[in-house]
């Protein structure tokens, strides 16, 4: 924690500022002393958490200059584990078994205007359920109010990215062409959303499916718990 004790009714809560928070896997300073910097913190190997605490006057956001690393948030569950079977690149995939793995790979920026999710995907087998690849989930269960997930539905063989307005009312599906399931190569699958414009769904590149949101009003994207699910459900059914 930061600016708190071990938990949100400690007495021992901050008052005043802090800028400039690093977290290394390193002792960086021996000695008697060192000089301390006169500028911001720049990533380098040995850096696990950088927050500028930059942003917008009254943000609750805190962003992770992540740099030369990966997302430092993303936590592996159940059954998801790196794979080095299998990959599109690197010699190595995240794999999820289906029985209730899954992974929170990040916190969406602050209110941003546009998002893009992609990655590439292969199945293992044939689905004999609902795989779900991305979800952008606010809630700690159950979906709510301005989310939505992108989903494989094996009986219907398409993919698709469902989404949600301010009431909780799912408002759009925009749907693949048929024939989306192959599970003998790696496909790329790409989901774009314009606030107050597009949405979209691509396949290898070729766009499925676009329909306007622009009439749809979402809520604010910068939420405590304002995430996205990597292969997972916000429960344990429907994983990839």
């Amino acid at each position: 924690r930061i600016g708190n004790e071990f938990d949100s009714t400690s007495s021992r809560g901050w008052d005043g500022n802090i800028d400039e928070v690093r977290v290394s896997d390193i002792a960086r300073y021996s000695g008697a002393s060192f000089t301390a910097p006169t500028a911001p913190f720049v990533n380098d190997d040995n850096t696990k958490l950088l927050l500028h605490m930059d942003g917008t006057d009254g943000s609750t956001f805190f962003e992770d200059n992540n740099g030369v690393r990966a997302q430092s948030s993303l936590v592996g569950l159940g059954g998801a584990d790196i794979d080095t079977s299998q990959s599109k690149f690197g010699g190595a995939s995240f794999y999820v078994d289906g029985t209730g793995g899954d992974g929170v790979l990040a916190y969406l920026p602050s209110n941003p205007t546009a998002i893009t999710v992609e990655g590439w995907y292969k199945f293992d087998g044939v689905p004999s359920t609902k795989s779900c690849m991305f979800a952008h989930n606010r809630a700690s269960t159950g979906y709510g109010n301005g989310e939505w997930f992108v989903t494989y539905n094996y009986v219907l063989n398409d993919w698709s990215l469902n989404m949600k307005d301010n009431t909780g009312t799912t408002v759009t599906r925009i749907n693949s062409t048929g024939t989306a399931f192959e599970n003998t190569n790696w496909h790329h699958l790409a989901v774009c959303m314009e606030i107050g414009g597009y949405g979209r769904l691509f396949i290898d590149g070729t766009l499925q499916e676009e329909v306007d949101i622009s009439g749809y009003t979402f809520t604010d994207w910068a939420a405590s718990l304002n995430r996205i699910w990597l292969g997972h459900w916000y429960s344990s059914a429907n994983n990839h």
